[in-house]
């Protein structure tokens, strides 16, 4: 947190994309990009393992509490890159990935409740809204609104608790993000968290501290563990610098520790020498005498 960079594995390179740890931090699920995107898990002792699963693209995933399974978002068929689902894997690969939502939009991203009862996704729907819903993973499911408003609503994340969640939305400006969070489910009141724009929420594994990316540093909020929403002012921790961003989904995860387990964009190629040469037309008219 105080911005000193440690390599993870100087062994595997490759574009890696969305890592997400483990809350038992033993695990780490990271999309790598080659042909396909490919879902891949790296454990403890160093072993890699691919995710076999349908589809071209399996990325963004997202952890059960006690660390025995990810939820992930998977595009079906190459036929219909515009039809995501949702899938759920043991991460002992002991069965193969079940299909838990294919829902009438395009599925995004997805988490859990802690308890297991819901899932909370955000799907762009007609129009090009990207809104935030949620639906029981048993009994009736029903889709239910948490975000349905005007823009894009995207970077979802619900606190350890269960009790808050954390969201990015451009407030159909289509201009600025900012984070906001509010209690789940009533969603009521809202507050907003970032100042002058802001991305990328995650929690700390302990709920009293939510982060977030500015234009340039990575941020820090203390949140009260009361029963209301105690929201406190943003602070920087270090610079991001070449550290990777995006809209669509977390680029980062939070160790228990209070690490940052972050993807760090390759040096830029030096830019080419820049030769100058004077009296280049004399020589050039005196050429054509």
């Amino acid at each position: 947190r105080y911005g000193r960079v440690t390599p993870f594995d100087s062994t595997w390179r490759a574009h890696f994309e969305y890592p997400a740890l483990s809350p038992d931090g033993r695990i780490v699920a990271v999309s790598v990009r080659a042909e396909a995107t490919e879902l891949w898990l790296r454990r403890q002792n160093g072993a890699r393992e691919k995710v076999v699963a349908p589809g071209n693209a399996n990325w963004r995933p997202h952890w059960t509490p006690n660390s025995d399974s990810i939820y992930f978002v998977s595009i079906s068929s190459g036929d219909d890159a515009n039809n995501p689902v949702i899938r759920k894997l043991p991460v002992d690969l002991s069965a193969d990935a079940e299909l838990v939502f294919d829902g009438p939009y395009g599925l995004w991203e997805a988490e859990t409740t802690p308890d297991r009862k819901w899932l909370i996704f955000r799907a762009d729907e007609d129009g090009g809204d990207s809104n935030i819903r949620y639906r029981s993973l048993q009994g009736d499911t029903t889709l239910r609104p948490l975000v349905v408003e005007a823009g894009q609503s995207t970077t979802i994340a619900l606190s350890p608790n269960g009790r808050w969640l954390a969201y990015t939305s451009d407030d159909g400006s289509g201009v600025r993000y900012n984070v906001y969070v509010a209690p789940f489910p009533a969603m009521t009141p809202r507050r907003l968290v970032s100042r002058g724009g802001g991305i990328e929420p995650r929690w700390s594994r302990d709920g009293r501290e939510l982060f977030f990316k500015s234009s340039t540093h990575m941020m820090s909020v203390s949140i009260g563990d009361g029963a209301s929403l105690d929201v406190g002012n943003p602070r920087p921790l270090f610079t991001l610098g070449r550290f990777r961003s995006a809209r669509n989904r977390q680029q980062y995860d939070v160790a228990a520790d209070g690490r940052f387990l972050m993807i760090r964009d390759p040096q830029p190629d030096a830019a080419p020498p820049v030769v100058y040469v004077q009296g280049l037309f004399a020589e050039l008219r005196a050429l054509r005498r």
